[in-house]
């Protein structure tokens, strides 16, 4: 009450008022990928027909990105005091405000190379064979290189791909096939993961008492009052720690996939062809970020497979985090 007399009717609001509204600003976000494949093909006799195809490919992928709120965007929080860790840490005549400046913003690339060979094995009137193996090497970037280049490097032993099938002409005319085939899947890393934990997502809150009226002037450049953080007076609060070395699981393993495929085809007429199929799939291994607060408060991330190394004992780890902060 005795804040709400010293505010003018026309500035009075609720809790969580802002000064402006929040507008996100996207300058750009591209990604650009360029590619390079080379193939050959060999048909031969062995036991049967074989064809054998081998193959080389190469992937290069930029992801440039520039997002933000001009000015940062203000929340204004009349007649409060700012509580942090359970410890009051001061107000301002008419309260306290917080300047946000968050952003999405800076450029990293990577490459991906991947090797490959299949045969095609029409081993006899009736069997039909496919038989492959592919493999990838794929380094996944920082958007800080110079805090650290890259996040992982998957070697070629990392990401080996077999692939089984098998089709049987039951009467060898074509019109009864019992198939099956498995393979193990690799996904490359999507560029969301380390925009958000290796550097290019920001958020940073600056904590000041509010002593003036003139909301509008509020903004990253003019942030009158007293600082309320506690832990570096003249910084800010960073919300989004990014995910450097100690923070990153070394022995994670990259995104995969098990997939198993049956079935039985008949052909009852010209027209028409009865199908009865079975899949399943099993996602063996994903990459997640699983969040945590450090002694400070703020967010912070261990990046690794869930429930396998560093994220099974989470919370062993990120005690040890915590106190290091």
């Amino acid at each position: 009450t005795a804040v709400n007399s010293l505010i003018p009717a026309s500035l009075q609001g609720g809790t969580g008022l802002v000064n402006t509204p929040r507008a996100q600003i996207a300058d750009f976000d591209t990604t650009k990928r360029s590619t390079f494949d080379a193939n050959i093909t060999k048909v031969f006799n062995a036991a049967g027909s074989h064809n054998l195809k081998g193959g080389y490919g190469f992937q290069h992928v930029v992801n440039d990105i520039n997002t933000y709120y001009p000015g940062g965007y203000v929340q204004i929080n009349w007649g409060g005091s700012f509580v942090f860790g359970g410890v009051n840490r001061g107000t301002g005549t008419y309260g306290y405000y917080e300047v946000n400046d968050r952003r999405i913003t800076n450029k990293a690339g990577s490459n991906i190379k991947s090797l490959y060979v299949q045969d095609q094995w029409a081993a006899g009137q009736h069997l039909t064979l496919s038989l492959g193996l592919r493999t990838e090497h794929e380094v996944v970037p920082t958007f800080r290189p110079d805090i650290l280049k890259n996040a992982f490097d998957f070697g070629w032993g990392d990401k080996l791909a077999p692939r089984l099938g098998a089709a049987y002409d039951v009467w060898g005319d074509g019109k009864a096939k019992v198939f099956a085939s498995w393979g193990r899947y690799y996904d490359w890393t999507k560029y969301e993961l380390p925009r958000g934990s290796f550097g290019a997502e920001t958020w940073c809150i600056y904590y000041r008492a509010l002593d003036t009226l003139d909301l509008g002037s509020l903004n990253m450049t003019n942030k009158p009052g007293t600082s309320l953080w506690p832990s570096n007076p003249a910084g800010c609060r960073d919300r989004r720690v990014p995910a450097f070395a100690e923070e990153i699981d070394p022995d994670a393993k990259p995104m995969s996939q098990d997939s198993t495929n049956a079935g039985f085809e008949y052909q009852l007429d010209k027209g028409s062809v009865l199908s009865v199929y079975y899949v399943h799939n099993n996602l063996r291994t994903t990459i997640e970020d699983i969040g945590f607060l450090d002694a400070t408060g703020n967010e912070g991330y261990l990046i690794g497979n869930p429930g396998v190394g560093l994220t099974k004992r989470s919370e062993e780890h990120t005690s040890e985090l915590q106190s290091r902060g």
